[in-house]
Order: C-alpha cells, then sequence, then structure tokens
C-alpha cells in the first residue's frame, strides 16, 4: 500500500515536473516573441565580432553573428542579414538602417582618438579662425598595432581640400618603441559651420557693397564654395560683376575699392625743394594709399604722384 502511494507521489512529481519545465518553455518563448529591436544604421564593436549583444542588450547567449575582415575597421552589411536572424528568433525587428548598416571596429579607442580630434580642431581653427565645429570623428583606417597607445606621434599631414570637404583620410606619422618612424592613416568626419554672407537682393555690377545688400548665417563648411567672404568694411568693396539675390557672397566676386579712384579730380601737390604748389587733378588710374599712379592737370600734363591720402597725392 505505501509502494503504491509512494508511486502516485512520483508520478505526480514528475507531472509537475513536466508541467512546470513546459510552463517555463511557453514563458520563454512568449517573453522573447514580444521583444523587439531596432536595426540602426552604424554601430561601433571594439573589435571584429559583431555579436547578438549590439543590437539585444539583454541576450543570455551572446552569439557572435560573424566577424568583419580585418583589412578594414569600417565594414558594411546588408541589414536584412541581421533581420533574418532576429525574425527567426522571433523578434519584433524595426530596420531604421535604410537597408545598409555600417560597422566601426576598433572606434572604442577613445584615448588614442580624442588626441587626433584635439589636433584636428587646432588645425582647422587655424584655418578658418570663425569656423564652429559640433563634431570630429576620426577612425583608424585599419586595426592599430597593440602597442599603439606608447607610440610617440610626431606629426599629422591633412590636405586643405580634405579639411574643406569634412572627410576623407588623413596621415599621421608616429615613433615605436624601437624609435621607427611608423605611418598610420586615419578616416575623418566633420560637422562644422562658418559664418558667411548671403546676398538678399541683385546686386549689381560696379556698385558698392552695403550692409543692406546682405545677411549674414551660419553655413556647413563643406557646401560653401571656395573663397567665401569672409569680412566686410564698409564701403571698400565693387561688385566685378551682377549677383543674384540668395547667394552666397565670394571675395572673388569684388575688387576692392580704390582709395582714389580712375577719372577722379583730386589734390594734387608738387614739391620742389621748399616749394610747395597745389593744384587740381585728375587721375588717370585707381590707387591705393602709397601706391604710385599717372595724373594729369588742367594743362594735359601728366605726372607721377604718390597715393597719400584718399584726396591728396604728391607729385614728383
Amino acid at each position: 500500500m505505501v509502494e503504491h502511494n509512494l508511486a502516485k507521489v512520483g508520478v505526480a512529481s514528475s507531472n509537475l515536473v513536466s508541467r512546470s519545465i513546459l510552463f517555463l518553455a511557453l514563458l520563454f518563448t512568449y517573453i522573447q516573441a514580444s521583444q523587439s529591436i531596432k536595426i540602426l544604421p552604424n554601430y561601433c564593436i571594439d573589435g571584429q565580432d559583431v555579436r547578438i549583444s549590439h543590437f539585444y542588450k539583454q541576450t543570455l547567449e551572446d552569439k557572435t553573428l560573424f566577424t568583419l575582415p580585418n583589412t578594414s575597421t569600417s565594414f558594411e552589411v546588408p541589414s536584412l542579414k541581421i533581420e533574418d536572424y532576429f525574425k527567426t528568433k522571433g523578434f519584433k525587428v524595426e530596420d531604421l538602417s535604410g537597408g545598409v548598416i555600417r560597422f566601426n571596429s576598433f572606434c572604442k579607442s577613445d584615448k588614442e582618438m580624442v588626441f587626433l580630434q584635439e589636433h584636428l580642431r587646432k588645425v582647422y581653427l587655424k584655418t578658418y579662425p570663425n569656423i564652429r565645429i559640433d563634431s570630429i570623428k576620426v577612425t583608424p583606417k585599419k586595426p592599430l598595432p597593440e602597442n599603439f597607445s606608447r607610440y610617440e606621434f610626431i606629426k599629422a599631414l591633412i590636405s586643405k581640400s580634405k579639411l574643406k570637404k569634412c572627410s576623407g583620410v588623413f596621415v599621421a606619422y608616429y615613433k615605436d618603441l624601437k624609435n621607427l618612424q611608423k605611418t598610420i592613416y586615419f578616416n575623418f568626419e566633420t560637422r562644422a559651420f562658418l559664418p558667411v554672407f548671403i546676398s538678399t537682393s541683385p546686386i549689381s555690377h560696379n556698385s558698392t557693397l552695403h550692409k543692406s545688400h546682405f545677411k549674414q548665417e551660419l553655413a556647413q563648411l563643406k557646401d560653401i564654395p571656395s573663397q567665401p567672404l569672409l569680412e566686410f568694411k564698409s564701403d571698400s568693396l565693387v561688385a566685378k560683376f551682377n549677383i543674384k539675390s540668395q547667394k552666397i557672397l565670394l571675395s572673388r566676386q569684388f575688387n576692392k575699392k580704390a582709395d582714389i579712384a580712375k577719372g577722379s579730380y583730386v589734390k594734387g601737390v608738387l614739391v620742389d625743394g621748399k616749394l610747395r604748389v597745389q593744384t587740381e587733378v585728375k587721375a588717370l588710374q585707381s590707387g591705393n594709399i602709397g601706391d604710385t599712379i599717372r595724373v594729369k592737370n588742367s594743362k594735359n600734363i601728366t605726372f607721377n604722384a604718390l597715393i597719400k591720402k584718399k584726396d591728396l597725392v604728391i607729385i614728383r
């Protein structure tokens, strides 16, 4: 009788355990099915293995999905490769990548990269004193040497055209532990702005530029044409040709307004020893203070004259 009761208890216990296991399995499946992930366009990974945890932090099994090639620190993968995997696991997937995911490996080497970011910032400020830099991102073109943190920085070279473009590759030179020079290439991306002058109305040929002709706004550096007009002095610039409204003003569109314009009449002082004779002369050329121009008097006699002031020349 006791053995029979024990058998019943054993069967009951076995059934209870089976039901518990089934319940937990169904619960895990439900929880997993109720989870969702968002696939983003960019991921920063420390190393070359793309793992489940890069997309779903709560995973218990951090499996490697695939390994990036070691030939580059930036690699693009179709988002369907990730989406299909998680959908087979019962996840709800929202793809925000636009179809392509960029994985940037070794971009967590913050200490080494911050130094280069600050170096680039100084180069930008030296080239464009009025620049506003929102962000600078630097990543090695290839995985860095293991002892890179102990390398001694020598210098970095970057072309002005790439600075203007706000993206590209630059080269940095280091000394390694054996005092040998090493060349390392880095990718960079910058988000930067410059204050520019934008015409608010048409500016006609030969007209003097006034404040009423433009407004000042910030524009992305990479979108600004070459040689933007970066400073304005009242009544100092003359348009070389007609300029349309809503255009970024460029220095090459203007001539500096001469202190004495061709055809204008100014005071001329003829100096001969202690003798000084003042007369009115006509400028035959344009020029600025310190320039020598040709002038003529009322008798059509021409002279060389040194511009001393905006309304005075010294006849030689």
